[in-house]
């Protein structure tokens, strides 16, 4: 007989089904299965993992037919599917029921070749195997070559089954990638769309078997495909999106209203083929129990997908913990995800606070509240917020309690010793996960650990390209590393990519100062205007333009920031520019200007964690004794890392070099040694310990700060690089290296040939060279 094509058959644990021949096989013998049953199998064939309604079958399998009958014909027709499968409605493996909706085919599909199927048995022979033997013999001597046929057939046909069972596809591998789609909801309750996602997600992402889809790149996707971001996936759309990004299965599911029940059921997908690879399905009595229903179905369907159940055990907080129970606050909690992920970090704050005030123990909506404060420079609540958050981390996923303490470490209590640990444990629990490396790139390059910072940013950016956050991360550790062409080429495949944010923006900004590029500077700072990092820039402009010896440039950029800043009641971040400003109008002669600066500080914000830098200006300005009362007023966080032996032990040794304490100096600077390239530090800890060996008579060891210093302009984009160039000429002229000293003081002057004329420590400069230059 004529071959049919392969793509007629179709194969589901024993079967195979021939649609072109209307024929439905098992181990090669030909089934009984005709007229509305197979009609039935093959629309539930044509559908799989999808609900076929009972009004779809109506259209199309019983025309005309009253409802009774329909009735009637529809649930006699399954039965004899459900037996001619050997399958059973309790406990279903092909055919499920959906209550009251229809049917649901659950088994994976198999493409079969033709060589799998044979010739049709004839009807004598359609026993069981035990029997062909005594039906053959029973026949003339001419027929025996039937038992030889029926005993191929068979060989045949159970190495079929054997090859496909021993080659099926293994359970999903830990490198294999899992789309979480939407649920179908069908209730009307619109508190249920995305919050069942939320908490489906959750409870993957705590096992470190599954290689979830980040938001980044499932955006990132949906945009390839020209699809809104907004779209919900949804059979068949979360299939295509599944293969478009490369994941093997989809996770999803439904939930249903009966009178006042839920069917809650998820169902794991194969992309390829679409076939139901794993299913659960559960009974919420009422709608408070929905979340911890679904929560009783994760575990099951984890360990049918490949799962250990030691990793099940040791993963899986339960439900109600890992998110809330109130699902009001987890829809809001996931709109602010939602906005947060889109870069409108300022914008999601009110719908983390509607989460907290509708569940006052969702510890990761207050983790995130005290990370989004942080970048908002509102470090106070910041610090409330990450402290909430640390007092419930019991009320979080074992990821979620990763996030808490690595951000109430490096948030909180600023212990940068415990943070970076924490994300390191975390990188090695959760390897695939891009979101430690990215924070770990972070705290490492604001505490100076250039080392740890760029090769986990390497890391974020290649687990997630499609995020702002991850090429901010890699552009700035480039930056604090001095490594300006790479921090470029990350800041132009981020804007190619549409992928800009805040700190890309601070980066191409201080690079462009760096590099003498003023059209970039005007550039950033026009497309900054009237934005939320407005005052932050012309804060960094004010640094960065001090750092050229441009005082009054620098000057006006810092009005301008802290005008913004009160504008818009950010005191804090005002207060912050007037301080740097103080600091560098004390270093280049500034002094009246200086004070009023550091006043207007202290004024605006006397936080502890502020005092220490009015402290390091007021010792550079010769007031020891007042420099010395903010010491002891801002000595009052003993585990800061940064804070004590960076901040207040530069303004301790500035204090004892007024005082003519050079040794001393230097010894309060030792614990400072592993994080001079901080961005508390910004260069002051080289710089005054460079003073304090030249004082001491140690001018080699000056020279040696005052070089490093100037080696790392990515980390001292501020007036203290530029003082490194004069600290060097110093120290040549000190330990008598004339000509050396003669260079470095050229080489200072063509680094300020645009400075202000008038500048105080350029005057100085000159007079000591024209000194130099005359000896020489």
């Amino acid at each position: 007989m004529p071959q049919s094509e392969p793509s007629a058959l179709l194969g589901f644990g024993d079967f195979i089904i021939n649609r072109r021949e209307r024929s439905l096989h098992k181990h090669g013998i030909r089934l009984k299965l005709h007229g509305q049953p197979f009609e039935i199998l093959l629309l539930l064939l044509e559908h799989p993992g999808e609900v076929v309604t009972r009004e779809e079958l109506q259209a199309k399998l019983w025309h005309g037919d009253t409802f009774v009958d329909f009735e009637n014909g529809l649930n006699a027709a399954v039965k004899k599917l459900r037996q001619t499968l050997g399958d059973s409605a309790e406990s279903p493996r092909y055919v499920e029921t959906m209550p009251r909706v229809g049917y649901r085919f659950l088994a994976p599909l198999m493409s079969v070749q033709y060589a799998e199927v044979v010739t049709p048995v004839p009807e004598e022979l359609k026993s069981s195997p035990a029997e062909l033997p005594t039906l053959v013999e029973t026949r003339a001597g001419h027929r025996r070559w039937i038992l030889l046929a029926a005993a191929a057939l068979l060989l045949v046909s159970f190495a079929a089954v054997w090859f496909r069972k021993t080659h099926a596809a293994p359970p999903l591998k830990e490198n294999d990638l899992v789309l979480v789609s939407d649920f179908v909801n069908t209730t009307g309750d619109p508190v249920f769309d995305d919050t069942l996602k939320r908490a489906l997600t959750v409870k993957l992402s705590e096992s470190p078997h599954f290689n979830i889809l980040n938001e980044y790149n499932l955006r990132e996707t949906l945009r390839l495909m020209e699809r809104l971001p907004t779209e919900k996936l949804v059979p068949p759309a979360d299939r295509e999106v599944c293969q478009r990004a490369g994941a093997k299965v989809a996770i999803g599911g439904s939930i249903i209203a009966l009178g006042a029940q839920y069917v809650i059921t998820v169902d794991a997908k194969n992309c390829m083929t679409g076939g139901i690879v794993a299913h659960q399905e559960g009974r919420s009595a009422d709608r408070e129990r929905v979340l911890s229903t679904l929560g009783d179905l994760i575990p099951p369907l984890r360990r049918k997908l490949g799962e250990s159940l030691g990793a099940i055990e040791k993963f899986n907080t339960p439900i109600l913990e890992a998110t809330t129970p109130s699902l009001s606050a987890l829809k809001a909690y996931t709109q602010g995800d939602r906005m947060r992920f889109q870069g409108s970090e300022a914008e999601s704050v009110p719908y983390y606070l509607m989460a907290v005030e509708l569940d006052p123990n969702f510890a990761i909506a207050y983790a995130r509240l005290g990370a989004l404060y942080r970048n908002l420079s509102q470090l106070d609540l910041s610090r409330l917020y990450m402290r909430k958050a640390f007092d419930l981390r019991q009320h979080a996923s074992e990821k979620e309690k990763f996030y808490i303490a690595a951000h109430y470490y490096s948030d909180f209590t600023q212990e940068v010793d415990k943070s970076v640990q924490t994300y390191e444990l975390w990188t090695q629990t959760y390897p695939r996960d891009w979101i430690p490396y990215n924070n770990l790139a972070d705290v490492a390059s604001r505490s100076g650990l250039i080392d740890k910072a760029i090769p986990a940013a390497q890391k974020a950016l290649q687990l997630n390209p499609n995020s702002w956050f991850t090429y901010g991360a890699l552009s700035n550790s480039y930056l604090k590393g001095s490594r300006f062409a790479e921090a470029k080429a990350i800041c132009d495949r981020a804007a190619a990519e549409n992928h800009v944010g805040a700190t890309i923006s601070n980066t191409v900004l201080r690079i462009a100062y760096i590099e003498g590029d003023q059209a970039t500077v005007d550039r950033v700072l026009a497309t900054a205007e009237g934005k939320g990092n407005e005052s932050l820039l012309l804060a960094l402009a004010a640094t960065a333009a001090s750092g050229l010896g441009k005082i009054h440039a620098a000057h006006a950029f810092a009005q301008r920031s802290e005008h913004v800043a009160i504008q818009r009641g950010l005191h804090v971040e005002a207060s912050n520019t007037a301080y740097d400003e103080s600091l560098f109008e004390a270093e280049l002669g500034y002094a009246p200007e200086a004070r009023a600066s550091v006043e207007r500080a202290v004024r605006w914000n006397s936080d502890p964690a502020s005092l220490g830098y009015a402290a390091l200006t007021y010792a550079r300005l010769g007031d020891a004794n007042r420099a010395e009362d903010l010491v002891k007023a801002a000595d009052i966080s003993p585990l800061d890392t940064l804070h004590n032996i960076i901040v207040l032990a530069t303004a301790r040794a500035a204090i004892e070099l007024d005082r003519k304490n050079p040794n001393q100096a230097i010894e309060e600077l030792k614990a400072a040694l592993p994080y001079d390239l901080c961005e508390l530090s910004s260069g002051a800890t080289f710089y005054i310990r460079g003073l304090a060996y030249l004082d001491a008579g140690f001018p080699k060891d000056a020279e040696l700060q005052f070089q490093e210093l100037a080696d790392n302009h990515g980390s001292a984009v501020t007036v203290y690089w530029l003082l490194a160039h004069l600290g060097l000429a110093r120290a040549f002229a000190a330990g008598g290296e004339t000509e050396k000293a003669v260079e470095a003081y050229h080489n200072l002057f063509g680094i300020w040939k645009d400075a202000d004329p008038g500048l105080p420590v350029l005057r100085q400069a000159r007079a000591e060279y024209r000194r130099l230059d005359t000896m020489h």
